[in-house]
């Protein structure tokens, strides 16, 4: 799956929601990159500029599904837009960092 940095959003209520905590946090002058495991996974997503400023910050966040790509594991063809459940996949987005 594939999502942008930019389709990171805190979590208001009525989504799907993944609980992270950040591990790195690289500030810009108007944004802040945080840095986070899903699942092993390497992630990061975009915030404000004081909305995470500290390791170790835990962030309850919701995605923009509407946003997101499926790929193809024989090879990386994209296939389409992902969705929270995976044909054949129970596992849903309330994963907790590590």
């Amino acid at each position: 799956m594939g999502i942008r940095p930019e389709h990171f959003s805190r979590a208001t209520g009525g989504e799907e929601v993944i609980n992270v905590g950040v591990e790195i946090v690289r500030p810009t002058e108007s944004r802040a990159l945080g840095t986070f495991f899903i699942d092993g996974t390497h992630v990061v997503a975009e915030f404000g500029a004081h909305e995470v400023t500290e390791v170790g910050t835990s962030i309850a966040l919701s995605v923009a599904m509407d946003c997101t790509s499926s790929f193809r594991t024989d090879g990386g063809r994209a296939v389409g837009p992902a969705s929270i459940r995976q044909k054949g996949e129970e596992r849903q987005w309330h994963h907790s960092a590590r």
